[in-house]
């Protein structure tokens, strides 16, 4: 368990995460990572292990996601995650969907980790919860990555 602030670097000066955790040892304040190749790939604001915003980026330093969410602190289920405001971007700069008061969707590209199984996925929200949400197939990812 982390109390205080906690600090991981890929090499001196090259910073990979920096968080601040509370005396029960959950994410508090402040949350910044970074790409091995120094770009930001998240800056979050944690209250009492809630993510409240978060703004991720891709490798190459263009947005990933934006999101606003409501903070609820006995809801631990990504899930079930109660957005506010967001805005998804692919990895070509388009907006692939905005949370507008709670309503809306939107479209998550993988973010360009070493992930095993990258996915594409469609959320859609009603009243801040998501309703419906499916992968994507290679057809509707295509269409998205076109410049």
């Amino acid at each position: 368990m982390y109390v205080g602030k906690r600090e991981l670097y890929f090499a001196p000066g090259r910073p990979a995460l920096i968080k601040h955790y509370n005396d029960q040892g959950e994410e508090e304040g402040p949350w910044l990572e970074w790409w091995e190749n120094g770009n930001k790939k998240a800056e979050h604001i944690a209250r009492n292990g809630e993510i409240v915003t978060g703004k991720e980026y891709y490798r190459n330093g263009k947005p990933r996601a934006f999101y606003e969410t409501k903070y609820e602190p006995e809801n631990k289920n990504v899930l079930k995650t109660k957005y506010i405001h967001a805005e998804a971007w692919a990895p070509n700069g388009k907006s692939t969907g905005r949370i507008v008061n709670g309503k809306g969707e939107w479209i998550l590209f993988p973010d360009g980790s070493r992930s095993a199984k990258p996915e594409f996925f469609r959320a859609v929200y009603r009243d801040r919860v998501m309703v419906e949400g499916k992968k994507l197939d290679s057809a509707a990812q295509a269409k998205w990555l076109r410049p």
